[in-house]
């Protein structure tokens, strides 16, 4: 079941599947409404936010902090189903909805100029 704004809505299925190795990391959804994809060579953005943080606090000036490119692919693709119904009882007409994203990050060099105060 999924619960939005204190109504319940019954889900037949819904598989979560993530996979992370060295090159790659993955997410599929699958369920009877929603089909979506994930996959990328991302590093998880607030792991390296935090360590810059870091970094940066505890680092003399002129030291430079680099951040590797990065590429998601993402897909997803949302069909009328019974809880798109239920959720939306007002739909008359419902097309799929297909979304396809590419982001690409190209590599980030920062340079840390002057001491930070704290």
């Amino acid at each position: 079941t999924i619960s939005l704004s204190g109504t319940t809505y019954k889900v037949d299925t819904l598989s979560i599947v993530s996979v992370a190795t060295a090159g790659e990391d993955t997410l599929d959804i699958r369920s009877a409404f929603l089909t979506a994809n994930m996959h990328g060579n991302a590093s998880l953005q607030l792991v390296s936010a935090l360590q810059a943080q870091s970094v940066i606090h505890n680092t003399q000036p002129d030291t430079v902090i680099t951040f590797d490119p990065q590429k998601i692919e993402f897909t997803a693709k949302l069909v009328r189903s019974p809880f798109i119904e239920a959720l939306l009882p007002e739909l008359v007409e419902m097309e799929d909805a297909n979304l396809s994203v590419i982001l690409i990050a190209r590599p980030v060099r920062l340079k840390w100029t002057e001491a930070y105060p704290g």
